[in-house]
């Protein structure tokens, strides 16, 4: 099966690499990590999937 593509990860999960499910207002990741979670970075431009 394939893995839905969010549009961008949250902070936390992007600094550490962790697989995001891009929730608002907080992530399934850090929910369960007890973390912060924010998505102040800017959303970056993707070009079309390959493949």
């Amino acid at each position: 099966r394939k893995r839905k593509r969010v549009s961008r990860a949250c902070d936390a999960c992007f600094a550490k690499k962790d697989r995001c499910d891009g929730a608002q207002p907080i992530c399934r990741v850090c929910r369960d990590l007890d973390r912060q979670c924010t998505y102040d970075r800017p959303e970056r431009k993707r070009g079309p999937l390959q493949g």
